[in-house]
This record gives structure tokens, C-alpha cells and sequence, in this order.
């Protein structure tokens, strides 16, 4: 037998939530972690575009060389874009810390309403039962830390 035919459609509205907010953390977390390598990736080639700029015109005056560097078009682009790239960044990370944030919440509000509303009675196993499921999806709602 399943556990969904002995809890409310509260509780189980409360867990579909619970599964949809990981899933939607595990999307943002890849996303973040995509724009993080194209940063570094970008930050890098640079670097070293940089670097062999400046070693091909160490005869010159370095002001001139860095004047030079930001005249070039697909110098400039190369900087905006590891700019514009680290903002996304940036805005990934503060949207999984919210995200993160309300499934940490609904988590702790899910194991209180699990512990308000079992009891250990003839269908105590329906709670390990639910507790299966969502570690299926890893989710862990035996324990508050």
C-alpha cells in the first residue's frame, strides 16, 4: 500500500512542493555553475591576452601599450564579456540563495508537520514510507539539520 492513500491532500501538496522547489534549486545551482566557468574561462583567456600584448610591445611606454590594448575592438569585447558574464553570475547566485532559502524553510515546515501529525500507531510505517520517497529525490526530511 502507498502512503498517498493515508494523508491529506495537504501533506501531499506539501511534499509535491517540497520536490518541485528541489528540482528547481538543483536548475539554478547548474545554471550558476555554467556561468562560473564561462567567468573563469573568459577572466583567463584575458589574462593572457594581456600578458602576450604587453610582451609584444614591451619597448613602449606601458600607458601607451595599456591605451593600445583598450583601442583594439575584440579586446574590449573580450573584457564586456567577462563582465557581463560575472553579473549573470552573480544573479544566479543570489537566486539559488533564495531559492535555497525557501526550500530549506518548507523542509523545516514539512518534518514539524509530519511530527505534529504522526504518532506512533498502527500506521506509523506510512511516515517511513514518505520518508523513502523523498530521499528518492534526495531530500531529507528525517532530521532538521
Amino acid at each position: 500500500m502507498s502512503f498517498r492513500e493515508y494523508i491529506t491532500e495537504d501533506t501531499l501538496e506539501m511534499l509535491e512542493t517540497l520536490i518541485a522547489k528541489k528540482k528547481e534549486l538543483k536548475k539554478l545551482t547548474r545554471s550558476q555553475n555554467k556561468y562560473f566557468i564561462i567567468t573563469v574561462t573568459l577572466i583567463c583567456v584575458l589574462f593572457i591576452s594581456v600578458y602576450l600584448f604587453i610582451l609584444n610591445n614591451s619597448d613602449t611606454n606601458i600607458l601607451f601599450a595599456v591605451s593600445d590594448f583598450f583601442s583594439n575592438i575584440y579586446n574590449l569585447l573580450l573584457l564586456l564579456s567577462a563582465v557581463a558574464s560575472h553579473i549573470g553570475q552573480l544573479n544566479y547566485k543570489k537566486q539559488v540563495k533564495k531559492v535555497k532559502e525557501g526550500f530549506e524553510e518548507l523542509r523545516i515546515e514539512t518534518i514539524e508537520h509530519l511530527d505534529n501529525t504522526w504518532y506512533i500507531t498502527k500506521h506509523s510505517h506510512i511516515i517511513n514510507q514518505i520518508s523513502s520517497y523523498m530521499e528518492q529525490h534526495q531530500i531529507n526530511i528525517r532530521y532538521k539539520s
